[in-house]
C-alpha cells in the first residue's frame, strides 16, 4: 500500500495542498471550518485530538485548559442566547453594546459538545503588542516558525499586516510550548497569538487554533519555504521512525 505523509482536509484562500496518491500517515486541516471534521475523522491516521479541537474552539474550554498556565488573562464564563446582545453597565446611544449573532464555528461546536455552545466568557482586556507564532506539533515537539509582530488598525479590529520580529522576552517559546501542550494539540499545525504585557512582565494567551494562519502572504513571513511541505517532510520522518521501531520490533 502507497502511504504519503499528510492529507490536508478542506482549503482556505491562503492554503491550498497538492494532491498525493496514497494511504496518509497523518490527517490535517487547513482551515478552522475544517478542524472538527478532521478530529472526528474515522481513520487510522495520527490526527488532531477531538479534546484539543473543543479546547481550541470554545473559549471556556480554553480558558479553563490554560488555567494551569499562567498564560490566561482574568476571564469569567458567561451564559450566552441564541442571539445575544451584550451591554455595559450603561450603554446609552448604543455605547458599549456588542450584538453577537450565532456563526457556523459555534454551530460545529455545539454538535460535538453541546454543553459549550452557548458559554462563552468575559475577559479582561490585555494591551501591549501582539504577536503571533505558527508552527506545527509532531512526535510531541513543537516546532514553531518565525515568530510574528501583529500590526493593527486604529480601531483594532483588523490586522494590517505582519514582521518578522523576534517577541520582547526570550521566554516566548516556553509560552507558546507550555500553551499548545495544555490544550492537547497533537499531530497538528498551530497558530497561536500573545501579547506581551510589559507591566506585569508576562504573556498573556488571547487564542490558540489547530490551524496555521489564514490571511493571505502570511506564508512567507512565517517560514522561508513552504509550510506546507515542512510539516510534510517533518511527518515524513516520523513515518521513518516507525518503521524502524517496527522492524526491530520484529
Amino acid at each position: 500500500m502507497n502511504t504519503r505523509a499528510v492529507q490536508w482536509i478542506g482549503h482556505s484562500e491562503q492554503w491550498v495542498a497538492e494532491e498525493h496518491q496514497g494511504f496518509p500517515g497523518f490527517i490535517m486541516p487547513l482551515a478552522e471550518r475544517f478542524v472538527f471534521d478532521v478530529a472526528t475523522m474515522k481513520s487510522p491516521a495520527r490526527k488532531l485530538p477531538l479534546a484539543a479541537a473543543v479546547n481550541c474552539t470554545s473559549r471556556l474550554a480554553l480558558r479553563v485548559a490554560l488555567a494551569v498556565t499562567g498564560l490566561n488573562p482574568r476571564w469569567r464564563p458567561v451564559e450566552l442566547f441564541e442571539d445575544s446582545v451584550i451591554k455595559t453597565a450603561a450603554s446609552a446611544a448604543n455605547l458599549g453594546v456588542r450584538f453577537l449573532p450565532p456563526n457556523e464555528y459555534i454551530g460545529h461546536l455545539a454538535a460535538i459538545a453541546p454543553d459549550l455552545g452557548s458559554l462563552g466568557v468575559i475577559e479582561e482586556k490585555v494591551d501591549g503588542a501582539q504577536y503571533e507564532v505558527d508552527g506545527f506539533v509532531i512526535g510531541g515537539e513543537v516546532r514553531p516558525f518565525h515568530p510574528l509582530l501583529q500590526h493593527w488598525n486604529e480601531a483594532g479590529d483588523r490586522i494590517l499586516g505582519y514582521e518578522r520580529q523576534r517577541p520582547p522576552s526570550s521566554d516566548w517559546l516556553a509560552a507558546v510550548s507550555a500553551a499548545v501542550k495544555a490544550v492537547g494539540i497533537r499531530d497538528a499545525p498551530f497558530c497561536i497569538e500573545m501579547r506581551w504585557v510589559v507591566q506585569l512582565g508576562k504573556w498573556r494567551v488571547i487564542e490558540i487554533h489547530p490551524r496555521l494562519g489564514e490571511d493571505p502572504g502570511l506564508a512567507a513571513f512565517m517560514c522561508d519555504d513552504n509550510p506546507l511541505e515542512v510539516i510534510e517532510r517533518a511527518c515524513q520522518q516520523e513515518m521513518s521512525r516507525w518503521r524502524r521501531r517496527d522492524h526491530e520490533t520484529h
